[in-house]
């Protein structure tokens, strides 16, 4: 996604509006390629229960668990299909909504008093700490010039 300072730049390197125009609709399709192609990449962790189990994927039932677990973000979610799906004993089945749920309380720790909503909040700020202090900003360095 372009901001108001790449825009700036762009005048300030000469680029016509037209130029610029056509650069955002390119930036836009982009983006949207880039999220449709998550979406599916989140959804395949939910058709990955059908996989463990050796059954056709029931597309009614896929959609009632995608927006069940809409909000819950792609690492969680991974996770906690995995932990279901390893717990989910000997039955081939696919696991229920309930064991989901119960897995991504797993996940984060038991806080049987937060709502789940909360639970998932709570893993989100885990994780933003997490990924904020492993970060490495390049321009903190110096540059070393090839030759």
């Amino acid at each position: 996604m372009l901001t108001d300072t790449d825009l700036c730049r762009m005048r300030a390197a000469g680029k016509t509006e037209s130029e610029i125009h056509e650069i955002l609709i390119e930036d836009q399709i982009m983006d949207e390629r880039i999220k449709k192609a998550a979406y599916e990449e989140w959804l395949n962790i939910l058709v990955s229960m059908w996989d463990a189990v050796d059954k056709e994927v029931d597309e009614k039932r896929l959609t009632y668990y995608a927006k069940e677990f809409e909000m819950v973000p792609f690492g969680l979610l991974e996770d906690a299909v995995k932990y279901a799906i390893r717990n989910n004993g000997k039955y081939l089945s696919v696991p229920s909504v309930s064991a989901i749920w119960d897995a991504i309380r797993k996940q984060v720790g038991d806080y049987p008093n937060m709502d789940i909503l909360e639970v998932v909040e709570l893993w989100k700020s885990r994780t933003d700490e997490q990924f904020n202090s492993s970060l490495c900003r390049f321009d903190q360095f110096e540059t070393v010039k090839i030759r």
